[in-house]
C-alpha cells in the first residue's frame, strides 16, 4: 500500500573485503524466553562481532543456535528470517 511505498527507499552500500551485511526480521531480536526476556539488539551485535572470519552460513547457523538456546522451551512467536553476506578477498 502507500504507507509501505513511502517507507521504502534505495540505498547504495560499498562492501570492502571481509565486510559483512546481516539482514534480519524483527523476530530475531524480539525472540523471547519463558520469562519474556527478548534476545535483543545487544546480544545480536555481540554475536555478530564475535564472528569475524567465519563464513556467512556459519554466522547464520550460530545465530539460529543462539536463538534456540535463548528461547529454551518457549515458542517462537514471530517469523525469523536471516540473510548474511560477506565480501571475500579477491584472489
Amino acid at each position: 500500500d502507500m504507507a509501505f511505498e513511502a517507507a521504502v527507499h534505495e540505498e547504495r552500500l560499498t562492501l570492502y573485503p571481509w565486510d559483512r551485511l546481516l539482514l534480519y526480521t524483527d523476530g530475531v531480536v524480539e525472540a523471547m524466553d519463558s520469562a519474556a526476556h527478548e534476545f535483543g539488539d545487544a546480544q545480536l551485535v555481540k554475536l555478530v562481532n564475535s564472528s569475524a572470519g567465519r563464513r556467512s552460513q556459519d554466522v547464520v547457523r550460530g545465530l539460529l543456535a543462539a536463538l534456540h538456546m535463548h528461547r529454551g522451551a518457549a515458542e517462537q512467536n514471530d517469523d525469523i528470517t536471516v540473510v548474511c553476506l560477506t565480501r571475500k578477498v579477491p584472489q
